[in-house]
Order: C-alpha cells, then sequence, then structure tokens
C-alpha cells in the first residue's frame, strides 16, 4: 500500500492525478503539465516533495565522517549553508546525489533521493564511526517546495522574520505563522528558479500548505505535479537519481561523468570514498559526458531512445521531453567526449527515424 504524505487530501481537494509513485501517492499533474511548467517558470508554484529523505548527522565526529564519504568539501561549509554534493562506491559511481545542510556547529541535515532513503541511511551507518549519531526522521517530516519568482514574496506573507538578506544555497530556522517553533527552510530548489524548501514537522505540514497557498493566491499560484517537476529539471539539466545515473539507459556514471552537474558537486581536496578512481579517470581521460540535446527538426526526444551520429548509435536519452516554454524537443543522456561540445550535430532516433539535433546548454 503506497504511504499517504501529510498532503495527500491536498492532492485529492485540488484534483490531482494521483498516482504510486515508487510507494507514495504523489500526483502526477494538477492543472496540466505545461501549465504548472510555465507557473514556476513566470510567477510561483507548490510542490509536494515529502517522498524525498530527511536524516540528521550531528556529533563531535560528523564532519570529518561526512568529508570522508561525500565529493564536496564539508570543512569548507559555513553553519546555515548548502552544498550539493554525491556519495560514491570505491569504483567512483554515483550512489545517489544530496543535499547537505549545516545547520549547527556538529549538526548536519541531508536529503537523499527518495528510491535511495534506505540504501544511504545504511551506507552512512556502515562507515559512520564513533562520534556520530544519526537518524532517519523521513517518516516525520512533510516537505514542501515553493518555487518562482514570487516564491520570495509568498513566504514572507506567512511569517515575521526578516528574509531580505538570504543568499541561495543558504538556509534558515524560520518561526512560521501558526507554528510554536522556529523550522528549518533551505533557499534552494530542483527547478532552476528561485525558491524554497521547507521541512515542516508532520503535524503542522497541511496549515502551512494552506497558510502559503492563501499567501500566494494574488501571484495565481498553482499545485505542481511530477510531470512539471520533470520538465522543469529536465530544462536546466538537473540529474534525477536511478534515471541520469544508475538508471537502466544510463547505467552506472561517475561525478566526472556528469559534466555541468559534478563541477559544483566535486572538490578533490579531501579524501573520500571513490576519489582514487576518480584521479584514475582523470589521468586516463574520459571517455562519455553528460550533455543537453535539443531537437531542430520536429520530434520528443524519450527515455531509452537512441543518440545517433552519422546513422551510428553513439549514446542513449536517459531522460526527456518536450519544453512547454521553448515548444522544443529536449534530452539529457551521455556521448563520446569528442561530441560533447555545444554545437555538435547529432541525431535522436524517434520512432524509427533519425530527427536532427544539436548539442545544447540548458
Amino acid at each position: 500500500m503506497p504511504i499517504k504524505t501529510p498532503f495527500y487530501d491536498k492532492h485529492v481537494e485540488l484534483g490531482g492525478k494521483v498516482i504510486d509513485f515508487h510507494g507514495w501517492y504523489l500526483s502526477m499533474q494538477f492543472t496540466g503539465i505545461p501549465d504548472e511548467h510555465r507557473a514556476v517558470r513566470e510567477s510561483v508554484g507548490i510542490f509536494d516533495v515529502s517522498h524525498m529523505g530527511n536524516v540528521i548527522i550531528k556529533g563531535p565526529n560528523a564532519k570529518e565522517f561526512l568529508n570522508s564519504v561525500l565529493t564536496n568539501s564539508i570543512y569548507k561549509i559555513d553553519v546555515n549553508q548548502l552544498k550539493y554534493c554525491h556519495i560514491l562506491r570505491p569504483d567512483g559511481s554515483i550512489i545517489d546525489d544530496t543535499i547537505c545542510a549545516r545547520v549547527g556547529e556538529e549538526e548536519f541535515y541531508l536529503v537523499p533521493n527518495a528510491t535511495m532513503i534506505g540504501p544511504v541511511f545504511e551506507w552512512y551507518k556502515d562507515h559512520a564511526p564513533e562520534g556520530v549519531e544519526l537518524e532517519n526522521v523521513s517518516d516525520k517530516t512533510g516537505i514542501i517546495a515553493l518555487q518562482g519568482p514570487k516564491a520570495k514574496k509568498v513566504l514572507k506573507k506567512i511569517t515575521d522574520d526578516d528574509t531580505s538578506d538570504w543568499d541561495f544555497f543558504q538556509c534558515r530556522w524560520l518561526k512560521l505563522n501558526g507554528m510554536d517553533e522556529p523550522t528549518l527552510v533551505w533557499h534552494s530548489g530542483y527547478t532552476g528558479e528561485d525558491g524554497f524548501e521547507l521541512m515542516l514537522p508532520e503535524s503542522y505540514a497541511a496549515s502551512i500548505w494552506d497558510a502559503l497557498w492563501e499567501a500566494g493566491q494574488e501571484y495565481n499560484i498553482k499545485a505542481i505535479g511530477l510531470g512539471a517537476r520533470d520538465t522543469l529539471r529536465m530544462e536546466k539539466g538537473f540529474l534525477l537519481s536511478g534515471q541520469d545515473f544508475g538508471g537502466p539507459d544510463s547505467g552506472p556514471r561517475t561525478t566526472l561523468e556528469t559534466g555541468g552537474s559534478g563541477g559544483f558537486a566535486l572538490k578533490m581536496d579531501h579524501d573520500f570514498i571513490g576519489k582514487k578512481a576518480l584521479e584514475k579517470q582523470q589521468e586516463e581521460g574520459l571517455t562519455d559526458m553528460f550533455v543537453g540535446i535539443t531537437t531542430i527538426e520536429r520530434g520528443i526526444p524519450r527515455e531509452g531512445y537512441p543518440i545517433l551520429k552519422d546513422g551510428k548509435k553513439v549514446g542513449v536519452i536517459t531522460s526527456g521531453t518536450m519544453v512547454p516554454t521553448t515548444k522544443k524537443g529536449w534530452g539529457l543522456g551521455y556521448v563520446p567526449i569528442e561530441l560533447s561540445e555545444i554545437g555538435t550535430e547529432l541525431e535522436i532516433e524517434i520512432r524509427g527515424k533519425p530527427v536532427k539535433a544539436v548539442v545544447a546548454k540548458p
């Protein structure tokens, strides 16, 4: 039986097309994927992302431990700062990507992907030394993502705390209207727009959704489903765990192969699991690179479609869609390094027919 998030009733009330998404009841769409996509790009949208994980790691050795299992340098994270990181196997392949927040001198808060909550938490447990405490609070937490250029104005309406001087990829404890205690809010998101992610105690989750919904009415706030979440992140070239790495079409991939995403996920200034494999890959040279590809003829790339060069298969689309804002086909995937430069002409085989395409920047 799928899990009902704290916002399940909101999905039903708003007419969401609820599906079983990897064991959670979530809506694929509400008013339609193009409408929801444009709402986030132009104004503001509200997402239920409670299927994501919530892991607290703290203790006197927490910083050193995380530095040893994450690709980004945790020593350089200040309190209230976020870092995008990868978790690697010894062979350098990505187990999962995650955001790590330093919420105190010796306390960190991490969000693994939905299907990886159990495996990642066990990975942490298996490698954590003494002086490190781990707690999985995923089943006690509801997460709202508020995304779009009007997100800050909507959030400001439900708190008296100052939100003006707040850089992107920082977090704060905010006292939201109707809550007895401050709650953790991240200035971040998975859409490429300004926005926030609210980590809410389950008992307050629904009431905060209602407060944000009411506050967003003057900006024509929309509820956003899984479909638009996917088109938004694809348009910006963001990786999806289990699809763009570790998936049936992508296979195991390293941080270096993820290209742009790997650039800000990786700092080679510390020792971490998988580092030696990455150093070896750097020495030998990359063979594949993750790229964005846009069609220049009519056609929509889909996951699993072959990528061609002069009629020969050179890769596979790992994520694909029609971008609602441009109405062009857009895909993500890995191609040989020599074909990864912006402007390289390729083809995508769509329903048995090669469609002209070009490597493009998200």
